[in-house]
């Protein structure tokens, strides 16, 4: 299609604005959750295809006096100068990087996939959604993927200058027997005391928490790791400004991003402008205070009363030299908390016990079982002397953790065996048979030099694993099948349907040559995932389609209108060379979005 251009008697200063307009439509168009995928591709190309018309404005456009000695990159950049566009070259880079930046996310996240996964299912369904109902399949369809975890990571990344390898990320897991494909995945950020609950797969919520509301609250990570949907709710509903529930719309990204870096609320107390921040503007380095001038200009400014930290964010528009993130800016150069910040912990320490009066004090009121900390925020209602965040107030002055606290810890670490003679009295007390952990456990009670956990007392100090302790595993390392023998026969065995990790779990117990983690063990010499190991994704995989035929194939099927990937998932199901998650099978072999598999713009 030939470009339009403007009519040559359109002076420059008409064509200025024309094109500014132009430009700032790219600019400031904004990235969502839906369009991330292809965000900076589609920059990209409307910036090319602005450059080109332009060029050819220059041209034919003797207001622009062109010039056809020059070459085409030379005119272009003689039409940028006349038109006043001179951060076009720096805008086209700085497309590149947000490309680089969206593509080095996604690898990161399908990368680190094995590392961060647990075998727990996260925020578990209600019992009466637990079950898939068999039957024709008649009206369902695949669920759509929105990419919710990358838009996440990209805004924890660009927006509040947080890396990627700062952040916790742990991946649930699913069961065949579920209704929801993909896990919820838990992402922690202790420089925003935020944590995330996330799940890509379409029609479920994500869920903010404030973890410092949490710990006044007496909930723990755990206690919402396990609880399902509607648990999830009444606790947010019990406990305001706790955590909140974040539906899919328009405003997913802006809704995220406010309730990482402010109080969370339900409604805003005042209704706010949308401000476009465009992706692509080079974001200058800030020059920030330095602590003592940064806390001294926050506390001649703090009004003496209200949250300390939900002030800050909102008086931290004003400041261009103030951190989002001062906790994290600051660390080790005079930060302690929000109160010491504008003087109030300050003010209130001289109340605080020396930490060895405070210890002794801990000390003899614990009850001496049960979780410390949990205990601690409970009984600390009775003393206004013990600070809420003991670690920071008594960081170099004693503090070591919560069990040392009350002596546990450091009451056992004086006795504790080295390696070598626990290992020994462990195998020589160890009965021969049953799980060896279980039976530590109980054991462990009898021997104030054995540690309540092994695996961190003796880590790089010769611990391996529960079975290699008693010497269970050393013996049987030596009948461990070959990589092709072990897949071989749990293939024969394998029922064909099912998880196959809850499977193995059960069926090991029959053979004493299937090693506990067969990932570790046959690393580099076969493994590649548990599906692949009985078979499911190899016979799938020999049907696979290279990319360009697959795109071909789809680009003549697809209708040309709808939503792609629902579209796709119903279609797939005539297709059994057609991946599942082609975005995952043809990643850097061609894949790049779902819009341009099928030839969108």
């Amino acid at each position: 299609m030939s470009i339009e251009r403007l009519q040559t008697t359109t002076s420059i200063e008409e064509l200025k604005e024309v094109y500014k307009q132009k430009l700032n439509n790219i600019i400031y168009k904004q990235l969502t959750v839906e369009n991330i995928d292809t965000f900076a591709d589609d920059a990209l190309k409307d910036l090319i295809s602005l450059t080109d018309e332009i060029l050819n404005e220059y041209k034919n456009n003797e207001s622009l006096e062109p010039n056809i000695n020059l070459n085409s990159r030379e005119q272009e950049d003689d039409a940028f100068t006349k038109l006043g566009l001179l951060n076009i070259p720096e805008t086209l880079q700085t497309i590149i990087d947000v490309k680089a930046k969206i593509n080095n996310l996604k690898n990161y996240i399908q990368e680190s996939s094995n590392e961060k996964s647990i075998n727990e299912v996260l925020i578990p369904p209600k019992l009466d959604d637990a079950e898939i109902i068999t039957g024709s399949g008649a009206g369902f369809k695949e669920k759509r993927l929105i990419p919710r975890l990358l838009t996440l990571l990209y805004i924890i990344e660009t927006d509040f200058d947080i890396l990627k390898e700062d952040i916790k990320i742990f991946e649930g897991e699913t069961t065949s027997s579920m209704v929801r494909k993909i896990p919820y995945t838990r992402v922690e950020i202790p420089d925003m005391e935020r944590m995330v609950y996330i799940c890509d797969e379409e029609g479920n919520a994500s869920y903010v928490f404030d973890t410092e509301k949490l710990t006044e609250v007496n909930i723990f990570i755990e206690d919402i790791d396990i609880s399902n949907k509607i648990k999830i709710n009444n606790l947010i509903s019990q406990h305001p400004g706790t955590g909140i529930r974040v539906i899919q719309t328009k405003d997913w990204r802006a809704n995220i991003s406010e309730f990482l870096v402010n109080p969370i609320v339900v409604k805003k107390e005042e209704d706010e402008k949308l401000v476009l921040i465009s992706e692509f503007k080079k974001r200058e380095k800030k020059e920030y205070l330095s602590f003592e001038a940064f806390q001294a200009e926050a506390r001649v400014l703090y009004p003496g009363e209200d949250n300390v930290q939900r002030w800050y964010h909102k008086e931290r528009k004003k400041h261009s030299n103030w951190p989002s993130t001062p906790g994290k800016k600051y660390m080790n150069k005079g930060w302690i908390g929000w109160s010491e910040l504008v003087g109030r912990e300050n003010y209130k320490r001289k109340e605080f016990l020396v930490f060895e009066v405070f210890q002794a004090e801990v000390k003899s009121l614990y009850p001496g079982e049960g979780g410390v900390q949990r205990w601690y925020f409970e009984e600390r209602k009775n003393h206004s002397n013990w600070p809420s965040e003991p670690w920071k107030i008594y960081t170099d002055k004693g503090w070591i953790g919560w069990s040392e606290l009350v002596g546990i810890e450091n009451r056992l670490k004086i006795e504790h065996l080295p390696f070598e003679d626990f290992q020994a009295e462990v195998r020589a007390l160890y009965p021969g048979k049953g799980d060896v952990k279980k039976w530590y456990d109980e054991e462990a009670k009898k021997h104030t030099n054995w540690p309540a956990d092994p695996l961190r007392k003796y880590a790089n100090e010769g611990w391996v694993d529960w079975s290699e302790l008693v010497g269970k595993e050393n013996r049987l390392k030596k009948e461990y099948l070959p990589f092709e023998a072990f897949q071989a026969e749990a293939k024969s065995l394998y029922p064909g349907e099912g998880d196959v990790q809850r499977w193995y779990r059960k069926e090991i117990k029959k053979h004493l040559n299937w090693p506990s983690k067969p990932r570790e063990k046959y690393m580099n010499k076969g493994w590649i995932g548990w599906s692949e190991l009985v078979g499911k994704e190899n016979q799938l995989k020999k049907e696979y389609l290279p990319f360009e035929d697959f795109q071909a194939e789809v680009r003549a099927l697809y209708p040309g209108e709808g939503a792609i990937s629902t579209w796709y998932y119903e279609e797939i199901k005539s297709h059994s060379n057609w991946p599942s998650n082609p975005d995952k099978k043809y990643v850097n072999r061609g894949w790049i979005g779902w819009s341009e598999l099928v030839g969108k713009k």
